[in-house]
């Protein structure tokens, strides 16, 4: 069987280090959850204001449909009314002709 050398690290004595000193800066916690809380509410407020214009062009949008068609509607009823006293019509009168036959 083959016998594997396993390599042998130096070791270090980390105790003699010194780490340099830094200090964290303070911050002022009130400052910003107060800027914190102004951008939920402008963004909020952002989000409201959209709702309404997208509300205003749904409405405007609609009533131009409403307006467009509205009258195609009446107009296809017109159509349809006259269609069916033709037809009821034309039924009344291939029906007197059978019975004069």
């Amino acid at each position: 069987m083959a016998s594997v050398k396993i390599p042998t690290f130096p070791s270090f004595d980390f105790s003699t280090l010194e780490m340099p000193k830094f200090s964290v800066p303070q911050i002022d916690t009130e400052a910003v959850t107060k800027v914190a809380t102004d951008a939920v509410y402008v963004t909020i407020g952002l989000a409201a204001l959209a709702f309404q214009k997208a509300q205003v062009r749904r409405q405007a949008l609609s009533k131009a449909l409403t307006d467009q068609f509205g009258s195609g509607k009446a107009q296809i009823n017109e159509v349809v009314d006259t269609l069916e006293a033709r037809l009821a019509s034309l039924v009344r009168s291939n029906g007197s002709r059978s019975n004069q036959s």
